[in-house]
């Protein structure tokens, strides 16, 4: 275990699906662990366990406060001071202590000590994040460093006007893209504090393999005919842009080169002798 960290922190990066960026996980931890404040009885109820929420749990249930899902989380949560050991909670590997629940909408992992619950992970079910990850598309972020060393989005843009931009690959949602690219970025070119990233919105592995493949055969993609159109307005801008692609984002990278000098055609040549 990094000893950088703490146990919630190395728990959560090696069993969850985490919501943010590693760096960003362990700095939200470090606020501190808060009593779990349900918006149904407002933390009236003093009966049962006493369900913590460490820095990173917080975040996510405020997060998820203002989503149609968050019923789910809420009675999830408040289940936990009754029965923190339900049938149908699992063990996770290697422990006596920590759990893995599941309802219709939410997973939380928690550990279980001295009366206290302590919840350090909540994260949707498989199928509803694949759902909201569907909903995103291929467009344009600005990406930056804010004072803590975080990386965030900081809006939409149309054209790339930074030295340094990415294009993701598979099996990444917006959030995810937005700190792994600048892992990349990081590790090519050192010290930068903001990129330009091209969004390639996940539909699924099995939907994003089949992007690739159509890709790789000259098929070319929707989302890879929209980045050929972001190469266009860079050419004509004149700047110098260094890019890092990975995965699936080399091979849009690659097509939407092929699709931007073959004049926009799918063809593999426009005329042939």
């Amino acid at each position: 275990m990094d000893s950088s960290r703490d146990i919630h922190t190395d728990l959560l990066l090696t069993h969850g699906n985490v919501q943010t960026s590693p760096q960003h996980a362990a700095l939200l931890n470090k606020q501190g662990i808060s009593k779990f404040v349900s918006t149904v009885d407002q933390g009236l109820v003093t009966a049962g366990y006493l369900v913590r929420l460490t820095g990173y749990a917080e975040f996510i249930r405020l997060r998820e406060s203002t989503t149609g899902d968050f019923r789910a989380l809420d009675n999830l949560l408040r289940g936990l001071r009754s029965m923190p050991r339900p049938p149908s909670a699992e063990v996770l590997k290697g422990s006596v202590s920590t759990f893995m629940l599941i309802n219709e909408a939410y997973r939380v992992d928690y550990r279980i000590a001295n009366g206290e619950v302590i919840v350090y992970n909540i994260q949707l079910i498989d199928k509803l994040q694949l759902q909201r990850d569907r909903l995103e598309k291929p467009a344009l972020y600005r990406v930056a460093r804010n004072s803590q060393g975080i990386w965030h989005v900081s809006g939409k843009v149309d054209k790339v006007i930074t030295t340094y931009a990415a294009v993701n690959g598979q099996s990444n949602n917006l959030t995810k893209a937005t700190w792994l690219m600048a892992s990349h970025l990081e590790y090519e070119f050192k010290q930068l504090q903001e990129y330009t990233l091209f969004h390639n919105p996940s539909v699924g592995v099995g939907g994003d393999t089949w992007e690739s493949f159509r890709d790789k055969m000259g098929f070319t993609t929707a989302v890879t005919r929209k980045f050929s159109k972001v190469l266009a307005v860079t050419q004509e801008q004149g700047s110098s842009t260094q890019w890092v692609v990975h995965s699936q984002g080399g091979v849009i990278f690659a097509e939407g080169v092929r699709y931007l000098l073959n004049g926009s055609s799918i063809q593999r040549c426009t005329s042939c002798n």
